[in-house]
């Protein structure tokens, strides 16, 4: 078992390490390029297509993932061809809405009619993403992941020495996802004509009804992260802003690290509930507190390095960033026990529960932001996101806790 886990590991990792370091390869040469403006303005527009795309998929991508291990393998391309087609009608919606908003004038910036289209092929890849580690294919994804940023990059920095600048930027972020969604979409199902011919009406219900079901789940994670940006931005300004994106982008290796143990268990942990249980499943639970205390090490041994590695790398002027850390590694550790004990829920179908519970989350999240903000300023806002997300993973422990005695 744990050979196999090892092995995706090392392909979630080193595929995620090289897909995550385009951006600082990118950074200096757009920094150059883009006035702070400009370079603000290409981080909403990524921030609102983080958004958008949520919303577009609809959290069908996990209906897939939990109906994966209970369907008949020939059913699986039939099930895709029907999380694409109710994905495009949530395109179509959201489309026509941008439409109307651009021409009573509530849309002002002509590029944001970009966003649904971008967001339905980021959505394509995310489903591509979803399939192929519920597959165990971590090599695929990997590909995937480090082709288009090596592509977005190449085209990024192409487009800005030729003199296109901001629009240069955020052609590159629609062209690159446009033309990896299409082949990831192509990838998935065998004809576009099994897309026109398919009968929705039996299935509208039960798709919809996981959708409303898991969407606060995925909106929730857009909510802690986006808002923090938002009340960083507005509230403290840009200085701290900077301060507190040099802070994120250390804390990104362990992030990192968090995600790719997650995504290389995810696949296991259903395998085990499929064929054990939830009740007594001894596998299962040294499986997860395993991959947990992996993580919480590693933070540990981490912090304890960054000193050495923040005097080596940056300028003293960034030195109070040093200074945020801790509450941020903590925010992940607990997130990424969050993430474990997700798939838990996602596997004996309770994504309602989880919802519920994630919903909660954001709401202690926002209320201790808008509280510490005015206490403890930067730092305030930081350790709400850390103690939010220890209450919600501690959250779903403790239910998780009571559903096995129970016997799901």
């Amino acid at each position: 078992m744990f050979n196999k886990i090892i092995k995706n590991f090392s392909g979630y990792i080193l595929s995620d390490i090289l897909a995550k370091s385009v951006p600082f390869l990118l950074l200096p040469i757009v920094a150059r390029y883009l006035s702070v403006a400009e370079y603000g303005d290409v981080s909403l527009f990524l921030t609102l297509l983080e958004l958008i795309t949520i919303v577009t998929i609809f959290g069908l991508h996990n209906f897939y993932r939990y109906s994966y291990f209970n369907i008949e393998k020939n059913e699986r391309k039939n099930f895709s061809v029907k999380v694409i087609f109710f994905t495009l009608i949530n395109f179509s919606i959201i489309f026509s809405f941008f439409i109307i908003a651009y021409m009573i004038g509530v849309i002002d910036k002509s590029y944001y009619m970009f966003l649904p289209v971008t967001a339905f092929f980021q959505s394509m890849i995310s489903f591509y993403i979803c399939i192929k580690q519920v597959e165990e294919k971590p090599v695929k994804i990997g590909i995937i992941n480090i082709t288009q940023s090596l592509v977005g990059l190449g085209l990024s920095i192409i487009l800005l020495y030729s003199g296109f600048s901001f629009d240069g930027r955020i052609f590159a972020i629609v062209f690159t996802v446009i033309i990896f969604g299409i082949i990831c979409l192509y990838s998935t199902i065998d004809s576009v004509r099994s897309l026109i011919l398919y009968d929705y009406k039996k299935d509208i219900v039960e798709f919809y009804k996981y959708g409303i079901k898991s969407f606060p789940t995925s909106i929730s994670w857009w909510l802690r992260s986006g808002m923090d940006r938002v009340l960083v931005g507005s509230l403290l300004g840009s200085i701290y802003l900077g301060y507190f994106s040099i802070a994120m982008q250390l804390s990104l290796v362990i992030s990192v690290l968090s995600i790719a143990i997650n995504n290389s268990v995810m696949a296991k942990i259903f395998h085990l509930i499929r064929d054990g249980g939830i009740n007594g499943n001894f596998k299962l639970i040294k499986l997860i507190s395993i991959s947990f205390l992996s993580v919480f090490i590693i933070s540990i041994v981490y912090y304890l390095f960054l000193p050495l590695i923040i005097d080596l790398y940056l300028p003293s002027k960034y030195s109070f960033s040093e200074k945020l850390i801790l509450p941020l590694l903590l925010g992940v550790v607990f997130h990424g026990l969050y993430l474990l004990l997700s798939n838990i829920f996602i596997a004996v179908n309770l994504p309602k529960t989880l919802s519920y519970i994630s919903i909660v989350g954001v709401v202690i999240h926002v209320f201790l932001s808008l509280v510490f903000v005015n206490l403890y300023g930067l730092k305030g806002i930081i350790w709400s996101s850390s103690i939010s997300y220890a209450i919600s993973s501690l959250t779903l422990l403790v239910v998780c806790i009571i559903k096995f005695e129970k016997k799901i």
